[in-house]
């Protein structure tokens, strides 16, 4: 339906300022806020979707050209901007798979995306906001990783 493709579908490119690895997280995340700001007052999610569907009626060598393609911006600039994604609040009714199988805990786990590329998913079920981050050794050490998601969680406010 189209509130799931809306929902599902806003992937914009946010570019950071040249001196942005030297900016705290506190410098950063306001930048971040105000460019997806800007990106969703153009209501352009539905296009970000649109595009998806397009590409993907290449089969998978669309995706897999798009990604090359990204790739190469990557290597080329020496660094990729993270993609964060908040999938938001995991329907316990969608996730009933009967009275013998009661779901303790849920959360949506991202991709892994080969270097230099991030990708840290947050996702809530019964009131636990989740981050979750694959990654791959050969760009990024498990202590790197960790750090990384801790830095996130000392960012947020502390929920009473």
């Amino acid at each position: 339906s189209f509130c799931e493709i809306c929902n599902f579908s806003v992937a914009f490119d946010v570019v950071l300022p040249e001196n942005s690895r030297e900016k705290s997280m506190g410098e950063l995340v306001p930048l971040v806020a105000e460019a997806m700001r800007n990106h969703k007052e153009r209501n352009s999610g539905l296009a970000s979707a649109l595009e998806s569907v397009h590409i993907g009626k290449a089969g998978y060598s669309g995706f897999r050209e798009q990604v090359s393609a990204m790739k190469e911006v990557s290597l080329r600039d020496g660094g990729n901007n993270p993609f964060f994604a908040n999938i938001g609040i995991l329907p316990e009714e969608d996730l009933d798979f009967g009275q013998e199988s009661r779901i303790a805990s849920a959360f949506f786990a991202g991709i892994v995306e080969f270097p230099p590329g991030i990708v840290v998913v947050a996702s809530t079920f019964r009131n636990c906001l989740t981050f979750a981050m694959g990654y791959c050794s050969e760009g990024m050490s498990r202590e790197e990783a960790e750090g990384l998601l801790d830095s996130i969680r000392h960012y947020l406010p502390p929920v009473t």
